[in-house]
């Protein structure tokens, strides 16, 4: 068959124009990427200048500065030693409460309106931290305790997003970045501090404890020991003997004013250490807050504010001061555990060694005669006095350097009386039991035990219980005294934030309306958002012959000819809480007067309702003749469409035809 010239012509215009639009498009990638200040992937290196090249945060939970730090009446004798030696922010303010809103507001500059916990996933679409940087071309790595799903979209920490801010910005949710989102073991976090002895350790990286370590749940004691246990590990880490490297130690709610301490509002714990950090410095910089943590980061590593928050917090740049990068002194210092050791009992040394060049070697003089080496050794002291312990690091630089550091430490006859005190539940609803559990050791049993439950209310033993009748936060406060004389007493506390109740969602349909003799079924639904609760249903206004099930929530009722008229009946939601807090709604019910011939009688057709009315009669009249009329009238007319078929098929064949020719 000849070729038609005129659509010969149109496809070769049709891709002349294809190529005209195409070629900037595919050339596009090309052009653009010689441009890029940065490729994913590459790392670039920070300007010498920068402060710090590497930051680790680890987020602690519920406690106010003064709870921590010893100097202003605190009890973490650890945490207080890190903060005497390194670098103290006393006016390091919060952004919210509960929890969520500030680890929002850690890494997003803002809390985007999460005004409690329980917002997971993904739901953020603002910028981020972690965007910032990856622009950079910098690395980073955020772990979270005792998770599930490590390295994929499915991770999830025990606490969900509450304490893992990481979850809640939608740009996080790819597989490149969930391959960050990673797990560690709460017993000895062996996978973050295998990330920090890598040869090239992640510019950033996050640590959330489980609830117990980061004191959420338990006592201060327990989260100090936890910090004890974990910092020299970091400390003696490649990323903090060869990098300029910086630990922050921060807190994310406090429930305790900062009067005391120089600034205004809520103060929460803030030590920045390590070897790109100052000694022995504290500060009170007006208006630092959980913001100052991105704008310190950003002004560090010139990287772009993420919202109005950052860019107006003060930097804590004056934290950092020159950071020996080359041929750098060496310096060591060591801490012990338990802080009050006893007789008979091991005591953990831990040095932690700094500058010259790796590796170190450490021995140890602990004043009764005894020696050892190590970076970690342990010794028991048979006699209750007090021992200066000599602990000596050299390093393998050519001459050889060498760096001592002493301290004098107590042994007590018997181990000094401590506690421990946990909630079963930080943040209880209103009405709920909380047990409060608490132990004692040391001293001299047996020991008597009291709870102030923070709401004017006090509890006597080892195990109490207490429901709350009113939200908001309380430190409860457990007290151990034991039978020496002098008896020795010890204090713990904990923060119980107690939660509103929720009332009940009650869901009743709208106003019915319905014909005397006619059947009105419904379902009225109920469901209870507060933990663990139950709800029942109950109605009242019930008419003559209505019945309704409270455990199913159905409602029926056929109105008598004698019934016409409205009616209002209330539905109530119940539920289990004490003092509970019910929904109620009512629904109208109009009861019309039957048609003529409906509801008094009838013959029993099949177009009749379950009364004897006729069903149908509005549409057709009752009457056999019209009815035959009907079937007859539809027969016709699917004839005729039956017709019109069989002509448009005979029309379509000649139209090929004529085609074909």
């Amino acid at each position: 068959m000849p070729r038609n010239p005129s659509i010969t012509r149109m496809t070769k215009a049709l891709l002349i124009t294809s190529f005209v639009l195409l070629g900037p498009l595919l050339a596009a990638p090309l052009t653009s990427s010689n441009n890029q200040s940065h490729i994913p992937g590459i790392i670039q290196a920070l300007p010498a200048s920068a402060p710090f090249d590497h930051i680790v945060t680890i987020l602690m939970e519920n406690q106010g500065l003064c709870s921590i730090y010893v100097g202003c009446g605190g009890s973490a004798t650890y945490m207080s030693q890190l903060a005497d030696q390194n670098v103290l922010v006393r006016t390091w303010g919060t952004t919210s409460h509960p929890s969520e809103g500030n680890y929002i507001s850690l890494i997003g500059g803002d809390n985007f309106g999460h005004t409690n916990d329980g917002y997971c996933c993904w739901g953020i679409t603002a910028p981020n931290i972690i965007d910032r940087i990856e622009s950079a071309g910098l690395t980073w790595k955020a772990f979270a305790e005792d998770a599930s799903g490590s390295g994929t979209c499915s991770f999830k920490p025990p606490r969900g997003a509450d304490h893992f801010p990481f979850l809640t910005f939608a740009d996080m949710n790819t597989p490149t970045r969930c391959a960050n989102l990673l797990k560690t073991t709460s017993s000895s976090d062996p996978e973050f501090v295998a990330a920090m002895n890598t040869p090239n350790p992640p510019n950033y990286i996050w640590l959330t404890p489980n609830d117990c370590n980061n004191m959420h749940d338990c006592s201060i004691a327990t989260g100090d020991s936890y910090l004890a246990t974990l910092v020299p590990k970091i400390l003696s880490s490649t990323e903090f003997t060869t990098t300029k490297a910086a630990l922050l130690v921060v807190y994310d709610e406090g429930y305790t004013q900062c009067s005391n301490t120089g600034g205004t509002g809520e103060c929460v714990y803030a030590s920045f250490i390590g070897p790109a950090a100052k000694k022995g410095v504290q500060f009170s910089p007006t208006g630092a807050s959980h913001y100052s943590y991105l704008s310190t980061i950003e002004a560090a590593w010139a990287l772009a504010s993420l919202t109005s928050h950052d860019a107006g917090a003060p930097d804590l740049l004056s934290a950092f001061g020159a950071v020996c990068v080359t041929n750098c002194p060496l310096a060591t210092s060591f801490t012990f555990l338990p802080s009050n050791p006893s007789v008979n009992s091991p005591v953990t040394f831990t040095a932690v060694t700094t500058g010259g060049t790796l590796p170190y070697s450490v021995s140890w003089s602990f004043g009764d005669g005894g020696t050892g080496t190590g970076v970690i050794v342990t010794h028991t002291y048979t006699s209750a006095q007090s021992f200066t312990i000599t602990e000596t690091a050299k390093d393998s630089s050519t001459p050889t350097q060498t760096s001592t550091s002493s301290q004098s430490v107590t042994i007590f006859a018997t181990p000094p009386l401590s506690t421990t005190f946990q909630a079963s539940s930080s943040s209880p609803q209103v009405g709920r039991t909380v047990t409060f559990t608490t132990s004692a050791t040391g001293g001299t049993p047996p020991y008597t035990y009291t709870v102030a439950f923070g709401d004017g209310r006090t509890g006597a033993g080892s195990s109490v219980t207490h429901a709350y009748s009113a939200a908001g936060p309380y430190t409860a406060t457990a007290t151990v005294t034991d039978s020496a004389s002098p008896g020795a007493s010890i204090s713990a506390s904990v923060i119980v934030n107690v939660q509103a109740l929720i009332p009940p969602t009650l869901a009743v349909p709208g106003n019915q309306t319905v014909a005397a003799g006619m059947w009105i079924n419904l379902t009225v639904t109920a469901s209870s958002a507060d933990i663990g609760g139950t709800v029942t249903l109950s109605a009242t206004g019930l008419p003559a012959g209505a019945a309704f099930d409270p455990a199913t929530g159905l409602f029926s009722w056929r109105p008598s000819a004698t019934q016409a008229g409205s009616y209002t009946i209330v539905f109530t939601a119940a539920d289990s809480n004490y003092p509970s807090t019910p929904t109620t709604k009512p629904m109208g019910i109009q009861v019309n007067h039957a048609a003529p011939g409906g509801s008094n009688g009838g013959n029993g057709d099949s177009g009749r309702g379950s009364s004897g009315s006729c069903t149908l009669c509005g549409i057709f009249p009752k009457s056999a003749t019209i009815g035959l009329l009907a079937i007859v009238g539809l027969l016709g007319l699917v004839a005729s469409l039956a017709a019109l078929t069989i002509r448009a098929r005979a029309s379509l064949e000649r139209a090929k035809q004529r085609l074909g020719n």
